[in-house]
């Protein structure tokens, strides 16, 4: 079966985002070493396009390599990306992420994620989105809001960068506000909001009444991410305890009325429950074309 595997260790958020930024995602298999027992990823196929291409003959649900990560020598399913289409078009595009992953990754100490990522299909190539980027969080400030357990899958356009010691690409002005979407701000501007970057994918935006900002989130999540002043990743995100209710959880996905490239895009944010394969599924669905784009 083809497959991903991830060797893990105890790593800062910022020493994983820098090993994985030197990474391709794309085309051939990529390995990279973060010293003895370190991180490995190898068997990376594939990736979104540059969101132009519609192949009007392409309908169903196509599927990544599973990805693994090694944990004391045991192999944890962390599931698969998925992309389904109609005639070329995407419907939706997500992570599967196993009911039991749960319960096997490493508990991570507090501000500190374990940080995994996967390509998405090539047959998304009518979006920009070319991977997922899954933080598993036991806790993270502020106190009283991150500090439960929860992940947050990032669906992103350009590959990982590493990241600088000042962030200063995460930090890099959007100059024009048509890039961002209605309602939404810079996330340090929000006491609720923790820290707000992400090394190497971006600086998040934040809608002030979104359900994770606030005291007691128990719930779903939602933001972007800007990297050099663009739009690079849409935020999604849920509690363990959410998770393990099995419900169903949609929000909107805002739409800028500019884009940073073409393609199609999506409109609203899905948690939910597969009893089929026991998996939690965050996908992004019902998408539109970019009208205009930089």
């Amino acid at each position: 079966m083809e497959r991903n595997e991830i060797f893990v260790r105890r790593m800062s958020r910022r020493e994983a985002l820098g090993t994985l930024g030197r990474l391709s995602l794309g085309g051939a298999a990529a390995v990279a070493a973060a010293g003895a027992g370190g991180l490995t990823l190898t068997g990376c196929g594939g990736g979104g396009g540059g969101g132009t291409q519609v192949a009007p003959n392409r309908t169903g649900k196509f599927y990544s390599a599973r990805q693994f990560a090694i944990v004391e020598d045991l192999g944890i399913d962390i599931g698969r990306t998925f992309v389904e289409l109609q005639d070329g078009v995407p419907l939706e595009i997500g992570w599967e992420l196993p009911e039991k992953a749960l319960d096997g990754l490493p508990d991570y100490e507090f501000d500190e994620p374990g940080i995994y990522f996967l390509p998405v299909p090539p047959e998304a190539d009518a979006t920009p989105f070319k991977f997922f980027a899954f933080s598993d969080w036991s806790a993270h400030s502020p106190i009283g809001i991150g500090d439960v357990p929860h992940v947050h899958p990032v669906c992103v356009i350009a590959p990982p960068q590493p990241p600088t010691d000042d962030n200063r690409d995460e930090r890099v002005h959007v100059s024009n506000p048509d890039e961002i979407p209605e309602g939404y701000i810079l996330g340090n501007l929000i006491p609720g909001a923790g820290d707000t970057i992400a090394p190497g994918i971006g600086e998040a935006y934040e809608y002030p009444e979104a359900p994770q900002l606030f005291p007691g989130w128990n719930t779903t999540a939602q933001n972007y991410f800007f990297y050099k002043g663009h739009l690079n990743g849409i935020g999604m995100g849920a509690t363990y305890e959410f998770l393990a209710s099995k419900q169903t959880a949609v929000l909107p996905v805002t739409q800028p009325k500019l884009y940073p490239r073409p393609g199609y895009y999506p409109t609203k944010n899905i948690t939910r429950w597969n009893e089929a394969n026991k998996s939690h599924v965050f996908a992004l669905a019902d998408f539109v074309r970019a009208a205009r784009w930089l």
